[in-house]
């Protein structure tokens, strides 16, 4: 399985239907944006339900995922390259 540290890897594995790498990519992930929506929706259940629709979203998405990682920079994020970040707050 791939390195935790490398998204492009992640998304590449999922792609390839290994579960591990999907849920090493939630573990990653999923901690930090129920706290991201906890605080844009100030309700937790609403932040959870997100949180489950952010996955689902990104696992319908991984080949534009993987298009952006591979050509965007170094540095890239699951948050960046679904084109969410707090600045769409």
């Amino acid at each position: 399985m791939p390195q935790k540290g490398d998204l492009a890897e992640l998304v590449t594995a999922i792609q390839a239907g290994d579960r591990d790498a999907f849920a090493a990519m939630y573990d990653r992930y999923a901690d930090h944006l129920y706290d991201f929506c906890v605080g844009v929706l100030r309700d937790k259940h609403d932040a959870e339900d997100a949180v489950q629709d952010t996955f689902a979203l990104a696992v319908q998405q991984l080949g534009q995922l993987d298009m952006h990682l591979r050509h965007g920079s170094e540095g890239a994020d699951l948050g960046e390259a679904l084109g969410v970040s707090e600045d769409h707050a």
